[in-house]
């Protein structure tokens, strides 16, 4: 049986996400700056990143070339632990239209200063 190499990058996506995220979750509120630049975490890693309420100290969230589409945007932005967050960089992503849409009507982001959305055929 051949294998489907969607199917595989899909499934790296994720142990890379639960790989890459785990030692974070447990930074509580200590963690401050999350930078995951090319760690490949796909969608399903930016919707387990999106469900922390613990990184109440964030304020810089680099999420750059992960491919991540409009879903992960859309869960990213329903986050309202980050209240401290004042750079989130998404650049080089797959957010699109609807994703950047999703971003825009967070409220709770109020010390949100950047917002890097380059490259996201927006």
């Amino acid at each position: 049986m051949m294998s489907n190499p969607e199917e595989e990058q899909k499934q790296t996506s994720v142990q890379s996400a639960e790989h890459n995220s785990d030692p974070y979750f447990k930074q509580g509120e200590s963690l401050t700056i999350l930078d995951l630049n090319k760690r490949r975490i796909g969608t399903k890693g930016a919707i387990a990143i999106s469900e922390n309420t613990t990184w109440t100290n964030l304020n810089t969230l680099n999420l750059t070339w992960n491919n991540i589409d409009a879903e992960g945007a859309s869960a990213l932005s329903k986050n309202s632990t980050w209240t401290n967050l004042n750079i989130l960089n998404l650049k080089g992503n797959e957010i699109g239209p609807e994703g950047a849409i999703a971003l825009s009507k967070n409220t709770t982001w109020t010390n949100l200063t950047t917002l890097g959305l380059g490259e996201n055929k927006i």
